[in-house]
């Protein structure tokens, strides 16, 4: 073989060139890492993937960044007020869902049943088919908020009918006594 520095022949069993002294094992270690398969790449690829899969199937963080969510806490944003003309049974007379993949296709929603039922105590429930929903009503004026912890709605309230919607779901509703 031939030095790596100085390029003389040598034995192919030196590990020094006998003529410049320069390290013949060195350079063949570093041959033998740029060989070496990238195991570490490999293994932080596959647990990339992992995790990503796992994020996307189970869903952990639903919901935890969702302004929505974080506005129905069990304070009340401002006190509520006495027993107000909204308190009754409600049902829906007419509900729209604006699907924001649909380019904001304006969907009609024939047949669905909804139904509210605002109490005293400022609480509500809803149900809408077959969801079901409980939670926290506020009214300032006209203006009337419903919380839970899937469903935020804010609309108005005037003369018996309740007209809300729940921009996260894209639902608005007009509701009446």
């Amino acid at each position: 073989m031939y030095c790596n520095r100085c390029g003389r022949k040598i034995s192919n069993d030196s590990e020094y060139c006998k003529y410049c002294g320069s390290s013949q094992y060195d350079d063949y270690f570093d041959e033998e890492e740029e060989r070496r398969f990238p195991f570490g790449i490999i293994v932080f690829a596959f647990i990339s993937v992992i995790a990503i899969i796992f994020i996307v199937v189970f869903k952990p963080f639903d919901g935890m960044f969702n302004q929505a969510t974080a506005a129905a806490s069990s304070e009340a944003p401002y006190p509520p007020e006495e027993t107000s003309d909204i308190v009754g049974s409600y049902s829906a007379t007419s509900a729209v869902y604006n699907d924001m993949n649909l380019n904001s296709l304006m969907l009609q929603l024939s047949g669905y049943a909804i139904t509210f039922e605002v109490f005293e105590d400022n609480t509500f429930s809803a149900s809408i088919n077959d969801s079901y929903y409980e939670g926290t009503w506020y009214q300032e004026g006209s203006y009337v908020e419903f919380y839970s912890g899937d469903l935020s709605m804010t609309g108005e309230y005037s003369n018996g009918v309740i007209s809300v919607s729940d921009e996260a779901l894209g639902l608005s509703v007009v509701l009446e006594k």
